[in-house]
C-alpha cells in the first residue's frame, strides 16, 4: 500500500523535473538566440564592437529595465546655468581621467536591482570631482548613493534626475558609503530603506560641491569640459543591444528603446572617434576600455550623440573649489599600545578655517570600524584634543587608525600615519567597600598611576554588596585606587597595587553629623551701643560654607545680621558685629548661628546676653589766641582707655 501511495508522488517529481528543464532550455535559447542577431546585426551594419555573454543579458527584460531609470527634467535643465563651452587651450588626442598624472576615477559600483543609475552617475562625478580638487589620486572615495536614493527626493528605485541630485549634492552632499550602505532599495520598497537609516549626524559630515552646469550637447562642448573640469555625469539611452556590449566602440544596431540611462565620461579618444564611459552595472559587463583590468567601462562612438542613443543630450559638469585648511593628528599617529576598557587622549593640531567641529572615526585596516563621535570642539589656538574611553567590546587589533574630519570641510580630514594596537586587558583589580559590617554601595573609586606609563582606567563605583570590580591595568605600571563617598571617612584612605588584585579592600565610617556651637557671646556679656564685637562660633563636620546670623529677644527673632557669613575654617569662625546705637537695650538677647546649607546645623546663646543702653554724652571749649576766639581749628579725639 505504501508503495502505492509514493508512485504518484514519484511521477509528480519528474514531471516537474522536466518542465523546469524545458524552462532553462527555452529561456537559454532565447537569450542564443536574441545574442545572434546582435552579433549578425554588427556584422552587418560594420560596427566596431563586440557581443557577448555578460551579467546584463542573463536577466530578464523586466529585470534589465530595473538598471535603467533616468528621468529628463525639462524645467530644471533649462533653470541650470550653461557652460560657456568655450575651447580648452589645448586639446589632445586622448584624455582618460584614469590616467591624467593620476587615478582620478573611483571604481565601477554596481546599482543592482534598482533604477538608480542617476544617483550612481551624480555621485561617481562628485567622487572625481574632489580627488581632482585635492590630487587625491588613487583614492577610493566612496560616497553614499543611498543617500540619493532614500533622502533627496531626486528620485528612487524607479528613476529620478540628474540634475535635482547635482542640486542636493551642492546644498546637502553626501556622507561616505559606511555611514548609510547601499541596498539597491528605496523606501516604497519592502522592505522599507528610508533616510532614517543613514548614521547619526550624517549631515555634518558630507561631501559638498561648490556649484554644477549643464554642458551643450555637442562632440566638441563635451570633449572642452572634460579637459578642463574632469569627468562629466551625462544622460543617453538604452536600446536592447547595448546590455550585450563587451568591447570596442558602440553603436546602436539593433534592439528597441529600454530607457533612459546615466553614466559618467571619463574621457575621449580622437584616434578612434569615441567617448570613454564609467557605468554602475558592475565588472561583470563591459571591457576595461582600454586602461587597466578592472571592467565595468564602455567606449562610445561621437556619432551616437547625434542619433536615437543622444549620448550627452543632458551633460552636467561639477566644481570644488579646494579650502586652504589642514589637520593633523598628533596622537595616535602609529606604534602606541592601548587597551579596551581604558580611556586615552586623542589630539590634533589645525591650520586655517576648518569650523566649529570635528568626527572622529576608527578605522580597521582600511575599512571603517565605527564613529568615536559624532562631533566634538575643533579646539582653540590650532590644537585640539577628545578623550576617548575605549569601549570594552572592541576587537584586539595591531592595524587600527583614526580619522578626524572637519564637520564643515569634509575635504579636510587627516588618517593616522601609522597603525596603533588595540589590544584586551590581561589585568584586573576588585574589591568590597564595608561600613557597620554590611556593603557599601555609592562609593566612587577613582584610579591614578604611582609609577610607570600604563593607561589609567575610568573610575567605578561599588554595587548593592559594597563590590567593585575594573579592568585595563598594564603591568609595569604600580597604580593606586581611592575611594569617597560623601559623608564618610575611609580606612586606608587608599591603597597601591601592581599586577592583578582581588582584594582592594576599605572599611567606611560615616562623618558625624554637621554641628554649629556658638561660643561668644554665650551669656552674661555686656555690650555697649556704637561699639564692635566679635561673634564666635565652633563647628563639625560639613555644614556647608556659609552660615545665617540672627539676633534673638526672649526666643523670639529681633533681626538678621548676617545672611551669609563665612562658615569660617578648621572647625571654627568668626564674625565682627557692630551694634547700632538706636538697638533697643535689654537682659534677654541670644545670638543664634545656622548653617545656609543644612538648618539642622544650628545652635543659641546658652544663656542671655545684655545690650545696654546707649548714653551719649558731649564736651566743649573754646580755643582763643591774642585774647580772641580762633576759628577753623580741627579737633580730634582718640580713645585712651576703655572700648567706648
Amino acid at each position: 500500500m505504501k508503495r502505492e501511495e509514493q508512485m504518484p508522488r514519484t511521477k509528480l517529481i519528474s514531471c516537474s523535473t522536466v518542465f523546469l528543464i524545458l524552462l532553462f532550455l527555452m529561456s537559454t535559447a532565447s537569450f542564443a538566440d536574441e545574442l545572434t542577431d546582435i552579433q549578425s546585426a554588427i556584422k552587418a551594419k560594420g560596427a566596431r564592437w563586440t557581443s557577448g555573454e555578460t551579467s546584463m543579458m542573463k536577466l530578464s527584460k523586466e529585470e534589465r529595465k530595473r538598471r535603467v531609470g533616468l528621468v529628463m527634467e525639462v524645467t530644471a535643465e533649462n533653470e541650470m546655468s550653461l557652460a560657456s563651452d568655450e575651447p580648452a587651450a589645448t586639446v589632445p588626442a586622448s584624455l582618460d581621467w584614469r590616467n591624467n598624472g593620476g587615478d582620478f576615477v573611483t571604481p565601477v559600483r554596481n546599482q543592482g536591482s534598482c533604477g538608480s543609475c542617476w544617483a550612481f552617475a551624480t555621485t561617481a562625478a562628485a567622487e572625481s570631482a574632489w580627488l581632482i580638487a585635492y590630487n587625491w589620486s588613487g583614492m577610493n572615495l566612496n560616497l553614499a548613493e543611498q543617500v540619493l536614493v532614500s533622502c533627496s527626493g531626486a528620485g528612487s528605485c524607479d528613476g529620478g534626475y540628474i540634475g535635482s541630485s547635482a542640486n542636493y549634492i551642492m546644498n546637502t552632499g553626501l556622507p561616505e558609503e559606511n555611514c548609510f550602505l547601499y541596498q539597491a532599495k528605496d523606501c516604497n520598497d519592502t522592505p522599507a530603506v528610508c533616510c532614517d537609516q543613514a548614521c547619526v549626524g550624517w549631515r555634518d559630515a558630507t561631501y559638498r560641491i561648490d556649484s554644477y552646469s549643464s554642458v551643450s550637447a555637442t562632440v566638441d562642448a563635451i570633449k572642452n569640459a572634460l579637459i578642463t573640469n574632469g569627468p562629466l555625469v551625462t544622460a543617453m539611452n538604452v536600446y536592447g543591444d547595448f546590455f550585450s556590449y563587451t568591447g570596442g566602440v558602440y553603436t546602436h544596431v539593433t534592439g528597441s528603446l529600454v530607457g533612459g540611462h546615466a553614466v559618467l565620461i571619463i574621457g575621449y579618444d580622437d584616434p578612434n572617434n569615441c567617448f570613454i564611459v564609467k557605468n554602475s552595472w558592475g565588472s561583470g559587463w563591459g571591457s576595461t576600455a582600454g586602461y587597466g583590468t578592472e571592467k565595468g567601462y564602455f567606449l562610445i562612438d561621437y556619432s551616437q550623440v547625434s542619433n536615437e542613443v543622444a549620448f550627452g543630450r543632458s551633460t552636467l559638469k561639477y566644481a570644488v573649489a579646494p579650502v586652504d585648511a589642514a589637520i593633523n593628528i598628533s596622537a595616535p599617529n602609529g606604534g602606541e599600545n592601548y587597551q579596551t576598557g581604558t580611556t586615552r587622549t586623542i589630539s590634533w593640531s589645525y591650520s586655517g578655517n576648518i569650523g566649529a567641529s570635528v568626527k572622529i572615526d576608527l578605522y580597521k585596516g582600511s575599512s571603517f570600524s565605527r564613529t568615536v563621535t559624532a562631533s566634538t570642539s575643533t579646539g582653540s589656538n590650532g590644537t585640539g584634543a577628545y578623550i576617548w574611553s575605549i569601549p570594552a567590546d572592541l576587537a584586539a587589533g595591531s592595524d587600527y587608525s583614526v580619522r578626524i574630519t572637519s564637520a564643515t570641510y569634509s575635504s579636510v580630514f587627516d588618517f593616522s600615519d601609522g597603525y596603533f594596537t588595540i589590544s584586551a586587558s590581561s589585568l584586573n583589580a576588585s574589591g568590597v567597600v564595608t561600613a557597620g559590617g554590611s556593603g557599601l554601595s555609592g562609593v566612587t573609586m577613582t584610579f591614578s598611576r604611582i609609577s610607570g606609563t600604563g593607561t589609567i582606567p575610568a573610575v567605578v563605583t561599588t554595587d548593592g554588596s559594597g563590590a567593585w570590580n575594573q579592568t585595563g591595568f598594564q603591568s609595569g605600571t604600580t597604580y593606586r585606587v581611592t575611594p569617597s563617598k560623601a559623608g564618610y571617612t575611609f580606612s586606608p584612605e587608599f591603597r597601591d597595587f601592581s599586577g592583578s588584585s582581588t582584594s582592594l579592600n576599605f572599611t567606611g565610617t560615616p562623618l558625624p553629623p554637621p554641628a554649629i556651637t556658638v561660643l561668644s557671646p554665650n551669656g552674661g556679656e555686656y555690650w555697649k551701643p556704637g561699639t564692635s564685637y566679635t561673634i564666635t562660633w565652633a563647628y563639625t563636620g560639613n555644614p556647608g560654607s556659609s552660615v545665617r546670623i540672627e539676633l534673638m529677644k526672649n526666643g523670639v527673632l529681633r533681626s538678621t545680621i548676617a545672611t551669609s557669613a563665612s562658615i569660617g575654617s578648621g572647625g571654627s569662625g568668626s564674625y565682627r558685629w557692630t551694634i547700632s546705637r538706636s538697638q533697643t537695650a535689654g537682659t534677654d538677647y541670644q545670638i543664634r548661628v545656622t548653617s545656609t546649607a543644612n538648618g539642622a546645623a544650628s545652635d543659641m546663646s546658652d544663656r542671655n546676653f545684655s545690650i545696654m543702653t546707649y548714653i551719649p554724652f558731649d564736651t566743649s571749649g573754646v580755643v582763643t589766641a591774642g585774647g580772641s576766639g580762633l576759628s577753623g581749628v580741627t579737633m580730634t579725639f582718640s580713645r585712651i582707655s576703655g572700648t567706648g
